[in-house]
C-alpha cells in the first residue's frame, strides 16, 4: 500500500532530533523516532552506515483510512462539578459500538451546566476509521 505522508523533524535542545512521519488520509501520526544530532548527521552522509532507530509505532490499523470526527452531547446525571468524575463517567457512557470516543473534557465548552434544571452537559467527540477511496479496503495490514 502506498499512501501520502508528512515528514516532520524537530531540532530538541538536549541534542536530539525527533523525526515523525504522518499519513495525510487518516491524519495518524504512527511513527515516532528520536535520535541524537551525530546520528542525524550520520544519516545525511552517504559515507557512514546509518545506525537501526527505535522508533515507536502505533496506529497502523488507521493509516490508510478517512477520519470521521462527529460532535456529540449527552446529559450527565452527576451532581458534581468534578471534570474527572464526569470523564469516568464519560468513558463508561459514552461508548458507542464502532466509535472510539474522545472523553477529553478540559476546553471552557466540554461541561455546560444548565441552572435552570440543574444538569450537567458533556460536549465531546467520537472517530472512527472507515475504507478510503483513494487505498479502497486495502488498509494496514500490520498489527499494533
Amino acid at each position: 500500500m502506498k499512501i501520502d505522508g508528512r515528514l516532520s523533524i524537530g531540532f530538541r535542545s538536549g541534542e536530539c532530533v525527533n523525526i515523525r512521519i504522518e499519513d495525510k488520509t487518516s491524519g495518524v501520526e504512527f511513527v515516532d523516532a528520536t535520535i541524537s544530532y551525530e546520528q542525524f548527521t550520520a544519516a545525511l552522509s552517504s559515507l557512514q552506515s546509518r545506525p537501526f532507530l527505535e522508533c515507536e509505532v502505533r496506529g497502523l490499523e488507521w493509516v490508510g483510512k478517512k477520519r470521521i470526527t462527529e460532535k456529540r452531547r449527552i446529559e450527565c446525571p452527576l451532581d458534581t462539578h468534578d471534570r474527572e468524575k464526569m470523564r469516568e463517567w464519560l468513558e463508561v457512557n459514552g461508548q458507542e459500538p464502532g466509535w472510539i470516543t474522545s472523553t477529553y473534557l478540559g476546553s471552557q465548552s466540554s461541561v455546560e451546566y444548565n441552572h435552570k434544571n440543574k444538569k450537567n452537559f458533556l460536549n465531546y467527540t467520537v472517530t472512527k476509521f472507515i475504507d478510503s477511496p483513494e487505498h479502497g479496503s486495502q488498509g494496514a495490514d500490520h498489527d499494533t
